[in-house]
């Protein structure tokens, strides 16, 4: 996922993805329901942060469908 405020890419911080990503920087979750950026600190409540990566899902695959055409 990548941070809307300071561009830098998250990595989901369970202990499978760890396995995946090894030791780069994740997101820190709080109270169970905030999510911070591992980078700059910014801090949403995790459905604004599934919004964010939503956006940014869409964004990409309208880039790959304009590049194809």
């Amino acid at each position: 996922m990548i941070c809307p405020e300071c561009g830098n890419e998250m990595f989901c911080p369970c202990e499978t993805c760890k396995s995946r990503h090894g030791q780069e920087i994740t997101w820190i979750w709080i109270d169970g329901e905030f999510v911070k950026c591992g980078h700059c600190g910014l801090t949403y409540h995790a459905d604004k942060w599934l919004d964010i990566e939503m956006l940014s899902v869409r964004e990409s695959r309208t880039d790959k469908k304009n590049v194809q055409d």
